[in-house]
């Protein structure tokens, strides 16, 4: 194979990645923790989301308006939406403790 073929098509992304507007744009550690404690706190809304959906489409179904899944008695009902309170703030006290150490602002 030819590889000056190759090298030709080749595009260095150092320039792009050095200088961003005159400015360095190197990754720090900080800005790692960041983006981890952002993803994290992002996923920890996903579930709390989900839980919450689960709990709607049940009560939907009680009151007659949904046909698939959900609650079987208003006992059951009661259960699911304390399980997902609990859960709710477990998750709630894991974004904060989480966005504290990856030093997040807002």
């Amino acid at each position: 194979m030819n590889i000056e073929k190759f090298q030709s098509c080749y595009i260095n992304p150092t320039p792009f990645l050095s200088e961003v507007n005159g400015l360095s744009a190197k990754l720090t550690k900080s800005d790692i923790k960041k983006t981890i404690a952002m993803a994290i706190a992002g996923a920890f809304g996903f579930i709390i989301a989900l839980l919450w959906k689960d709990v709607v489409i049940g009560l939907m179904k009680l009151a007659g308006l949904w046909q698939d899944g959900g609650y079987e008695n208003w006992n059951a009902a009661a259960i699911g939406i304390v399980v997902v309170l609990v859960i709710t703030i477990i998750c709630v006290f894991g974004i904060i403790f989480i966005s504290r150490w990856g030093g997040v602002e807002e």
